[in-house]
């Protein structure tokens, strides 16, 4: 099961999904008065959030953006690592 939140945009009226996506950004930019985002986590619902309380899906884009950072920290490290490997293969020949 997913260790991670997926967000799903819906329209109140109609109640059609206009976006389900595990961006928080990428859905609160999407975001209009008239919809609400439903948080999962796994296959449990574990938050809606309305219009009057947007400023509560800034956990989630704080959580979001650590995330990356913390993804392009390792991918740096690796390619550093690589990149060292490489220059000692050519030095020893």
């Amino acid at each position: 099961m997913a260790k991670y939140n997926t967000f799903a945009l819906f329209d109140t009226k109609t109640r059609n999904a206009l976006l389900i996506t595990s961006s928080a950004r990428k859905c609160k930019k999407a975001f209009l008065k008239g919809h609400r985002i439903e948080v999962w986590s796994g296959n449990a619902l574990s938050e809606k959030i309305y219009h009057k309380n947007l400023s509560d899906i800034d956990k989630y884009i704080r959580a979001e953006k650590e995330y990356i950072a913390d993804k392009q920290k390792r991918a740096e490290l690796r390619n550093k690592r690589r990149k060292n490997k490489r220059v000692m293969c050519l030095e020893a020949l």
